[in-house]
């Protein structure tokens, strides 16, 4: 009652799994290049001087390395996570910890996005509705310092209302922990 949502899935597990999973779910061919005639998550070969302040910002975000039992083993920005000459979550980009929010409605409608073209990973891809990374401790996001993302479960719905926030705007008070 008074929530904004009714229903947020959110998508945590080891990447081992994840790989297995999110392609079948999607119907994801990942030997294909995508419809733009880019892979997936490629930025190995991209001049990264086309892309705004903003958007080279985020890539230098820490990301959470881990190994594929999802225990962490380091950090990683996220150009350095997403720096793959293929298909992203294969052997030749690091594991790291992501997510992603699947927000339906009373009615079970599901949010969906379509990301802007100048967005450095997975322009004008069709997505649900927020993923991003949760980030390490001491990271900093827009200025502001990150701490406590890294725990475990409870640090990916911290990332997880943390990019709602600032990509959709949501409040965080509209999405309590316990609706995740």
């Amino acid at each position: 009652p008074g929530s904004l949502v009714d229903s947020l899935f959110l998508i945590a597990s080891p990447p081992s799994m994840l790989m297995r999973f999110i392609p079948r779910l999607l119907g994801i061919n990942l030997q294909s290049p995508c419809a733009a005639g880019r892979y997936f998550s490629s930025t190995a070969s991209l001049d990264l001087t086309q892309y705004d302040a903003a958007q080279l910002a985020m890539m230098e975000e820490k990301c959470i390395l881990v190994d594929f039992d999802d225990a962490v083993v380091g950090e990683g920005t996220k150009k350095e996570v997403h720096l793959i000459d293929g298909v992203c979550m294969l052997p030749a980009g690091p594991p790291h910890r992501a997510f992603s929010v699947f927000l339906f409605d009373e009615q079970w409608r599901l949010l969906v996005q379509k990301r802007a073209p100048n967005k450095i990973l997975f322009p004008e891809h069709w997505a649900n509705t927020c993923c991003s990374h949760p980030l390490a401790d001491g990271a900093t996001f827009l200025g502001a310092p990150i701490c406590g993302e890294a725990d475990g479960h409870h640090g990916v719905i911290r990332a997880a209302r943390r990019k709602l926030r600032q990509e959709l705007g949501i409040a965080t008070e509209a999405v309590p922990e316990e609706s995740f």
